[in-house]
């Protein structure tokens, strides 16, 4: 009965841990990508301040700004909306939800 009574208590721990990770702040479970992030955009608004224009989508213009490109792309991603307004997003894959950051909104979100 010990036994039994502490494997149920295991199993209702790591489902409350898991559940907890599900509901954290995503500012807290993806501190690293936002902080990395937040130095793009800084890098950004200086590279639009200086040009009058954003960034073009080329290596030349996006690694000097703190973009690396690996297989997948672009990470983070950069895409430009308008003359004005873009968006970086870390996709971990084809499937949502990911992480984003729009110009226009200015804050870090969860997208579906």
């Amino acid at each position: 009965m010990k036994t039994f009574i502490q494997t149920l208590l295991g199993m209702v721990v790591l489902i409350a841990v898991g559940m907890l990770y599900l509901n954290m702040p995503v500012q807290w479970r993806r501190h690293k990508d936002i902080q990395l992030g937040n130095q793009i955009i800084a890098q950004i608004q200086q590279f639009q301040h200086t040009h009058h224009r954003l960034p073009e989508n080329t290596e030349a213009e996006l690694i000097p700004l703190g973009f690396k490109h690996n297989k997948q792309g672009w990470q983070p991603s950069y895409i430009r909306h308008s003359p004005s307004e873009y968006e970086i997003r870390y996709q971990d894959g084809y499937v949502a939800p990911y992480l984003r950051w729009q110009s226009g909104k200015q804050v870090w979100e969860l997208a579906e």
